[in-house]
């Protein structure tokens, strides 16, 4: 996200010859959010128009702003610092500030799926020595693929699959490792994937329900629902402690400044983003988990 057209510095330091609109004037194809377009926090700052479900949390006190978040001699690189964000460490590291907690909280021998990356891909955040991990984004990503061609095979097909798996015998400690995580996986699966058992939105708002979100193109909505299905789901008997969700394509560099009718790239994002934290925070108050 660019943080300068997300929270904007527009009266920050107006007394001075540089300033935000020195270097991002609000021109049509040009980077500057227009001032009186502002959701304003205060006399210097305010948020992005976009952000209007995300300002309402704000009034209540239920969001805060932190500025200067970085890491010394920034370089500039996304990747690096992506990767520092991720690690919570300027050296390098493989493991993520998630995957570490719960190498620290928890014993992976209890054979419980304690975090879920729901972005989709393996990313740091969660990456760690010995977590019980799964990734998805939606539940059906957590079952065996299905063979359109043999459908109807689709019970065999597991049954194989888990077969195979309790069977294999470990010829190595990397070996019996894959296995055990392989082993905890299966065992796990059928829970995570009945997790819409039973789930209902339960927010007070039905714009916001994340079905019509997703509908109407929201890119993540529906990831805050698997959130949701798995944090309340009758079939786990342990919740997973950590999730991970993310939402790319803030990477855009021009156009960002926002007229009415400009709803892409960038700005479109943060409408994304506000929608759908609005919306799980309404879903976890009516399901009693805020």
């Amino acid at each position: 996200i660019d943080g300068l057209n997300t929270v904007v510095p527009a009266g920050f330091g107006r007394q001075y010859a540089e300033h935000y609109y020195t270097w991002r004037p609000p021109t049509a194809d040009g980077l500057g959010v227009p001032e009186g377009d502002l959701l304003p926090l205060d006399s210097e700052f305010g948020l992005h128009p976009n952000l209007t479900h995300l300002k309402a949390l704000y009034d209540l006190g239920q969001v805060a702003v932190v500025h200067g978040v970085g890491y010394p001699r920034m370089d500039r690189s996304h990747f690096r610092g992506t990767e520092i964000i991720d690690s919570a460490s300027i050296v390098p590291r493989a493991t993520g500030i998630g995957g570490r907690f719960l190498d620290a909280r928890y014993d992976p021998s209890d054979g419980v799926i304690r975090g879920v990356d729901l972005s989709g891909r393996a990313t740091r955040v969660l990456a760690s020595t010995r977590a019980n991990l799964m990734i998805g984004s939606s539940l059906g990503d957590f079952e065996l693929p299905r063979d359109h061609r043999s459908w109807w095979d689709q019970a065999n097909r597991k049954d194989a699959f888990r077969a195979t798996w309790d069977l294999a015998s470990s010829a190595s400690p990397a070996h019996a490792e894959i296995l055990r995580i392989g082993r905890i996986a299966q065992s796990a699966s059928p829970a995570f994937v009945g997790a819409s058992t039973g789930w209902a939105w339960a927010g007070s708002d039905p714009a916001l329900e994340y079905g019509a979100l997703v509908q109407a193109g929201n890119r993540i909505a529906g990831r805050f629902r698997t959130l949701s299905q798995l944090a309340t789901a009758a079939s786990l008997a342990e919740k997973p402690q950590v999730f991970h969700l993310s939402l790319g394509g803030f990477d855009t560099h021009s156009a960002q400044g926002r007229t009415a009718a400009d709803d892409s790239g960038h700005p479109q994002r943060l409408r994304w983003f506000s929608e759908a934290i609005a919306a799980f925070l309404d879903d976890m108050g009516g399901q009693g988990l805020r």
